[in-house]
């Protein structure tokens, strides 16, 4: 005559299972935290990046070739700090006559005190007269 009930044997195999999808699910749950931190980072360095671009163009053309900056620490709305989280760097070169390019890099935290290895750069031209 059998009792009602489990086996030992039976108890474990169901909570080694409940264990394998209890640890999948937070392998994934802490992926997408990891994730969404990164494109969150992108999208600030983004950010500032074209308002970098903008501050730049409302200056007057002579004062523009004097933004040649880099490796300032900024926060993410752009300010720069001696405690940014992110890196960023403006590149001013004359590329013809009364012409310059404007490159803005920023690197952005991937994890703890670790910066992108790839920052978003852009990019623009300025002649003047414009």
């Amino acid at each position: 005559m059998r009792k009602s009930g489990f086996t030992l044997l039976e108890v474990m195999v169901a909570s080694g299972i409940l264990l394998m999808v209890t640890l999948s699910i937070l392998a994934a749950t802490t992926a997408v935290m990891r994730n969404n931190f990164i494109n969150d980072s992108y999208y600030k360095a983004t950010s500032a990046a074209r308002n970098s671009i903008q501050h730049i163009s409302a200056m007057p053309f002579n004062s523009m070739v004097s933004m040649n900056k880099s490796s300032n620490r900024m926060n993410p709305d752009g300010n720069l700090c001696a405690t940014g989280t992110f890196m960023r760097s403006t590149i001013v070169t004359n590329s013809a006559t009364n012409a310059i390019d404007i490159t803005v890099q920023i690197f952005f935290p991937v994890e703890y005190g670790k910066l992108s290895t790839k920052p978003v750069e852009m990019k623009t031209k300025f002649a003047s007269g414009m």
